[in-house]
């Protein structure tokens, strides 16, 4: 969904959410900002220009507020924070949100999570330490568990403490809304292994890319890995993969997802065979009828062949 330029007001967010639930959709998936600085030398890992679009135009909806209001105009469609940047809020303000909108969507919330990339973007929050994202992203998504299931919760760490307090109303969902760990990092496999319901991982990171099914299927295996060391078993942790390019065309091309029905058809298949149980397609446009128009083409051309 989108978070910037026309199709990030009214009406038009709604016509979209709508009309994907209509066709079918199962969930919208939305990024996470807050701020834009006006200098950016931190480089975005998911673009070859190491330049983040929403950065070039300093725009960007507030990613929970957003996803009330998607709540709001649907009723089946779940809703997805892809990713949650933990630092950046407060975890006891920002656990409170996350109950809420799974109260207000009926239990429809997933939770995706990730450290963040953006140094600029920490510093002008007046964040933790950059360098230490990591951990109090590992601290934070604790202390939410701790506040969403404990009748009495308490924490104390090193970036967040509470005692002695009453959080009501807890999330719908039981034991709590699905966390997916955003990420590609041997640390982030490391962190769904140990604490997530599902990994969510983006096929055009520049340093560890995903692009094709063999690929993910390694890091897949390493994920595996690091779930049984965690004395966890990998078939409780979903996959939830988003499709770095998806365009339907008259002709095969080299890329996954870019191509004729039949290779389209093909590479899902392929995916859906590693253990993909969420494909996330970017239909975003700033143009209404051309986001509309993708959804359409997709709900009718691609996903009746999947329908079980």
């Amino acid at each position: 969904m989108q978070t910037r330029g026309p199709n990030a007001r009214m009406p038009n967010i709604a016509t979209i959410a709508q009309r994907a639930e209509q066709a079918g959709f199962y969930e919208a998936v939305l990024g996470d900002h807050i701020i834009f600085p006006n200098k950016i030398m931190s480089s975005y890992p998911y673009a070859e220009s190491g330049t983040h679009h929403g950065s070039i135009e300093g725009e960007t909806l507030e990613c929970l507020s957003l996803l009330t209001f998607i709540a709001a105009k649907t009723s089946v469609l779940r809703i997805v924070t892809g990713i949650m940047i933990v630092p950046n809020r407060n975890p006891i303000i920002a656990a409170k949100q996350l109950a809420s909108i799974d109260v207000l969507s009926e239990g429809r919330l997933s939770v995706g999570v990730g450290v963040g990339w953006m140094r600029e973007e920490f510093k002008n929050l007046g964040l933790m330490p950059f360098e230490e994202r990591g951990k109090v992203t590992d601290e934070y998504i604790r202390a939410y568990i701790e506040l969403w299931t404990r009748e009495n919760p308490k924490f104390d760490g090193n970036y967040c403490s509470f005692s002695d307090i009453r959080f009501l109303p807890k999330p719908i969902q039981k034991p709590y809304p699905p966390i997916w760990i955003g990420g590609e990092s041997d640390a982030a496999l490391r962190r769904v292994a140990k604490i997530g319901n599902c990994w969510h991982p983006i096929g055009h990171n520049q340093k560890f890319p995903l692009e094709t099914s063999n690929q993910l299927e390694n890091r897949i295996e390493k994920l595996n890995h690091f779930t049984l060391e965690a004395g966890r078993d990998p078939s409780d942790i979903e996959i939830a993969y988003r499709v770095p390019h998806f365009e339907l065309r008259s002709t095969n091309s080299p890329k996954p997802f870019m191509g004729t029905q039949k290779q389209i058809l093909s590479d899902i298949s392929a995916f859906e065979n590693i253990g993909v149980n969420h494909l996330i397609l970017d239909f975003r446009s700033y143009k209404l009828d051309e986001t509309l128009a993708s959804i359409e083409e997709f709900a009718n051309k691609i996903a009746p062949h999947f329908v079980k």
